[in-house]
């Protein structure tokens, strides 16, 4: 009688580790790990200022288009100032995000 109630007691606990362990992996496995999120997050971040730059590079070529802003040989005299400051503006913001695009590949790696 006490050789059975040791081996229920064995097999009670062999299961118990058993059903422990499989939820312990399928918990893990379930949700994202931050390692994952992080560099979701990077590359999401990265895509974003791809698009804003692309968006003001088109930017910048329909103002040298339209206006000749930015153009050799077309002088400045000859742009509007509202045109000049936007055109100046779009510069700066493009050399900002060439800087954070960069800087976060450089993170990537």
């Amino acid at each position: 009688m006490k050789i059975t109630k040791l081996i229920t007691i064995i097999i009670t606990i062999i299961v118990a580790l058993a059903g422990f362990i499989s939820t312990t992996y399928v918990l893990n496995a379930r949700w994202a790990k931050a390692d994952d999120v992080q560099q979701l997050s990077l590359r999401l971040d990265l895509k974003i200022l791809t698009d804003r730059s692309n968006a003001i590079q088109e930017r910048l070529w329909k103002l040298e288009d339209r206006y000749g802003a930015g153009v050799p040989g077309i002088p400045l005299s000859e742009v509007p100032d509202l045109i000049k400051e936007e055109f100046r503006k779009l510069q700066e913001e493009l050399k900002i995000i060439h800087l954070k695009t960069e800087q976060i590949i450089k993170n990537t790696k």
